[in-house]
């Protein structure tokens, strides 16, 4: 008869997701629509994207107008990410465990494992190309741009017309230091209220909810020294723009920015677009640039192109709305043992504890953890694992903050 080791495994369990939800994760904030699908590794689960709908004048008369037929797209978001964190218990933890404490590995576990599931949230920056950037200096210091980092982050969700709830930004711990001093955020007779004081949180600014994050990301730009600019017409909308490298060769990266003249948004700047694809340019020579979003009027062949952060590595923060991110997680076995066995979820539980598995779903942080339990010789292996997917359905809801770490 297989042992059975549910009596500490959920007991196990219950502890990561106490974890889980003191950390800052940006997991909570994000489209979980989907995670309700069935999915199992390297299947996809589509994102609802809904067509614009057109308004018309209401002309009263006998007969209806014809009704217009929209076709809706879709997002596939793929499963494809499944990463455990293992550890051993000696038979001393596991009694521990029973009489009801939590051994300081699985906390470690937890906070790596879902650590590396954020930072995963996080790449997702190199799709954002609304980008509020502090140069050389950490975001928020009050010595350059101070609250005004906010206020663009804002805007510029506002003018891709980002609803106004269920914003969110991850900040970096310097970043969030600097916000945290400021006298706008400090001080409640100015800022409203005194969370910041109390709670040591920046909380929700500019219609904003502030994540102070440990997980961030750097993006490094090479030291573009030329003059380039388009060579060929391209057509309003076009997400591919042939760029000639006049004097010295381009280097692009996933997640660079470049500017287009005559190219504006809706505040009258120049429109910001971020490169999908790495790409290199010969000088003297002329190549394809993979951008988004697409260009807002037609451009004629002959305008210039910019690098506004340019040799540089910075520190990127990652927020937006959120609708702007998708996120799914599942637990691994449900598909492949339902598919064996040709039976219902009850085979699948009954299997997965006979393996020493047990899984929770949290519905606060969105994730499927699922511990396993291997008996040894006088201890046990334990892993924790999670499989997820993330991706972005819609890139004009997301905003980056960029600026300098120290």
């Amino acid at each position: 008869m297989a042992n059975d080791y549910s009596a500490f495994t959920m007991q196990l369990l219950a502890g990561a997701v106490r974890v889980a939800r003191t950390m800052n994760v940006p997991m909570f904030y994000l489209d979980r629509t989907i995670e309700n699908q069935a999915g199992r590794k390297g299947s996809t689960i589509d994102v609802p994207i809904t067509a614009a709908v057109a308004t018309n004048d209401v002309a009263p008369g006998p007969v209806p107008p014809a009704s217009v037929d929209h076709t809706h797209g879709t997002y596939p978001v793929a499963l494809n990410k499944w990463r455990e964190a293992p550890f051993t218990l000696t038979e001393k933890e596991v009694a521990e465990v029973q009489a009801g404490m939590v051994p300081k590995m699985m906390e470690a576990a937890t906070e790596g494992l879902v650590n590396y599931i954020a930072g995963t949230v996080y790449d997702n920056y190199k799709e954002a190309y609304s980008t509020v950037t502090s140069g050389a200096n950490i975001p928020f210091d009050s010595a350059n741009d101070g609250i005004q980092t906010g206020i663009d982050a804002s805007i510029l969700l506002t003018a891709e017309k980002a609803p106004s709830t269920g914003r969110w930004c991850s900040l970096g711990l310097a970043a969030t230091a600097k916000a945290m001093a400021l006298p706008e955020f400090t001080y409640a007779n100015r800022a409203g209220t005194d969370e910041t004081i109390r709670q040591g949180t920046i909380g929700r600014k500019f219609g904003i909810d502030w994540l102070p994050d440990q997980v961030t990301k750097s993006h490094a730009t090479a030291n573009q020294t030329g003059t380039y600019a388009l060579d060929t017409a391209a057509a309003i909308g076009a997400k591919s723009v042939n760029v000639a490298a006049t004097t010295a060769a381009l280097t692009l990266v996933a997640g660079d920015i470049i500017t287009i003249a005559g190219q504006n948004n809706a505040l009258g700047d120049l429109q910001q677009f971020v490169v999908t694809t790495a790409t290199t340019i010969n000088a003297a020579a002329n190549g394809p640039v993979a951008i988004q979003p697409g260009l807002r009027v037609a451009a004629a062949g002959t305008e210039a192109v910019l690098i506004p952060y340019k040799n540089t590595t910075s520190v990127t923060s990652l927020g937006g709305h959120a609708s702007g991110i998708a996120f799914a997680s599942r637990r691994a076995e449900d598909f492949d043992l339902r598919r064996v066995l040709g039976g219902g979820m009850s085979d699948v539980s009954a299997i997965g504890r006979a393996m020493g598995d047990e899984n929770v779903a949290d519905p606060h942080t969105g994730l499927v953890l699922r511990l396993r339990i291997t008996e040894e010789h006088y201890q046990y292996r334990a892993a924790l694992s999670c499989l997820w997917g993330t991706g972005v359905p819609d890139s004009s809801l997301l905003v980056r903050i960029q600026g300098q770490a120290t």
